[in-house]
């Protein structure tokens, strides 16, 4: 289908972003519009899906939020909702984007390559038996690494208003960790500190129509 942006005002990270003609179209997002008039996060953009009237299809430097440096050991899950195939479109694109602005951020080329060479969890799949955690034995952290949005805590879920979508640099097995029907709490963990933080890119998930 021919896509329709939806034109909106740079954030002030997103005016600093230095994109290619090519990021430029393919880094797109969709929001919905719900009941309150508010646009949410969906998902990334598919050029194979037919989005309806609700579905704004708005551009990186419109919902980019900067970068986050995480601190301290973090439990992460993924979104629900945004596609069935645990892949998003144009990852290798969304890749570049974190390799951009994280060389932008850190100075380091060397670092930033090796860091989104690799899957930043701590390789495990945990789940919950109601309130007992289990490690999935069974799951191995393998495939291509891809620019997972992920949320924190235990639970995959849509996306709650207010709640802060990241993008991290995951393994496609771990992108695809989650429970459709929502049934089961499946997550991640990952581990960092001072000296070996971990960086995620923020989106924009919730704000008010211009």
């Amino acid at each position: 289908m021919d896509k329709k942006i939806t034109k909106l005002s740079y954030t002030p990270q997103g005016e600093k972003l230095k994109l290619t003609e090519k990021q430029e179209e393919e880094l797109l997002i969709v929001y919905s519009e719900n009941e309150k008039g508010f646009l949410e996060f969906k998902e990334f953009y598919n050029p194979e899906i037919t989005y309806s009237k609700n579905d704004f299809i708005i551009p990186i430097r419109s919902v980019y939020g900067g970068i986050a440096g995480i601190e301290e050991n973090i439990t992460f899950a993924n979104i629900i909702g945004s596609t069935d195939d645990p892949k998003p479109f144009g990852y290798t694109v969304w890749l570049d984007l974190m390799q951009d602005a994280l060389i932008e951020f850190l100075g380091d080329k060397t670092y930033v390559e090796f860091y989104l060479g690799n899957c930043v969890t701590d390789k495990k799949f945990y789940y919950k038996d109601s309130d007992t955690e289990i490690i999935d034995d069974s799951k191995h952290c393998k495939g291509v690494i891809v620019g997972g949005h992920i949320i924190s805590g235990d639970t995959p879920s849509e996306i709650a208003q207010g709640s802060t979508v990241y993008l991290l640099p995951i393994c496609n097995k771990h992108n695809g960790w989650y429970d459709r029907k929502g049934i089961v709490k499946k997550y991640m963990k990952a581990t960092a500190s001072q000296d070996n933080p971990i960086y995620a890119i923020i989106l924009n998930n919730y704000f008010q129509k211009e």
